[in-house]
């Protein structure tokens, strides 16, 4: 599927368009372009043939260098994916981490949006980031960063 550059929606017109693809099969997840096959044993195996049927069928091209089958340990859009549990990829923990206190209204919105997918493994991630929340509503000054700072700080 091409696009002309700078359409603002390709992502979700692209979303659409593989869930089309690939609606009605069973044991997978499409999130953009990582495509995740699961099913035990045999199960697996046929769910898997489907999907690759299926990509034939429509045209959908993989690169091999970037699949991988059978592995103990999936990285899946965000998470890690284990036999014992999904848990957020450290590399989020890290871009959280490295990044500069927000200063502006934009800034304090991407750092919100990135840190929301901690939500359901942060318990406390609603009282933690309360006073960023409270900042984007416009009762603090932007340029007032210490508290904020200390928070973020304390938070992650």
């Amino acid at each position: 599927m091409r696009m002309p550059f700078g359409i603002v929606c390709a992502q979700y017109i692209f979303q659409q368009k593989m869930e089309k693809i690939f609606s009605n099969l069973e044991g997978l997840g499409v999130i953009v372009d990582d495509i995740l096959v699961s099913g035990k044993d045999d199960k697996h195996d046929r769910n898997l043939i489907y999907v690759l049927e299926r990509a034939r069928k429509e045209g959908v091209k993989f690169n091999p260098e970037k699949c991988i089958f059978s592995a103990p340990t999936i990285p899946y859009f965000c998470y890690i994916i284990t036999a014992e549990c999904i848990k957020p990829d450290s590399r989020k923990f890290q871009a959280i981490k490295d990044m500069l206190y927000p200063t502006s209204k934009e800034e304090l919105m991407m750092f919100l949006g990135l840190v929301n997918f901690l939500s359901y493994y942060a318990p406390n991630l609603s009282a933690l980031n309360h006073s960023f929340r409270v900042r984007k509503a416009g009762y603090i000054p932007v340029d007032r960063c210490s508290q904020i700072r200390d928070g973020k700080d304390q938070g992650f």
